[in-house]
């Protein structure tokens, strides 16, 4: 189904009602911490328990949500924008500190390690970054060229 150049109109409402159901999904998990801030700056601490705490939230999420979803849609090229961002920064958190972080702590002789865990953070350092440069250099050249 998936592997056809071109789906049947039947295939491609299946396809656009699952990516659909992916964003209404994930979204609030991206939005939340955002949310979350604005409130804790906006909101006092005897209000986030009671009934007028929830109507705030409800007051703040709901713009924010119309917003992000007006700058999604009415800006040009928005798509890449979020891709290349995506790929960099997601490539980097996921793949390249962490193995990096360990290595440091090492280093500082702040952990106790066997060698091998050692040459494995190497490897998937130097395999994340590698991974992420490359990532990033195809959507920008998917964008610009």
């Amino acid at each position: 189904m998936l592997t056809e150049p071109t789906p049947t109109l039947g295939e491609a409402n299946i396809i656009r009602a699952l990516m659909i159901l992916v964003c209404l999904v994930s979204y609030p998990l991206c939005a939340v911490p955002a949310t979350q801030i604005i409130e804790s700056r906006l909101s006092r601490s005897e209000d986030r328990n009671n009934s007028i705490g929830l109507k705030r939230r409800i007051l703040i999420r709901t713009p924010f949500v119309l917003c992000t979803t007006a700058v999604g849609g009415l800006v040009p090229g928005f798509v890449d924008i979020v891709s290349l961002i995506g790929c960099f920064s997601v490539g980097l958190v996921s793949y390249c500190l962490p193995p990096l972080f360990f290595l440091m702590l090492v280093r500082k002789g702040s952990i106790e390690y066997a060698e091998r865990s050692v040459v494995a953070c190497q490897f998937a350092f130097v395999l994340g970054c590698i991974a992420t440069f490359f990532s990033t250099y195809l959507t920008v050249k998917s964008i610009w060229f």
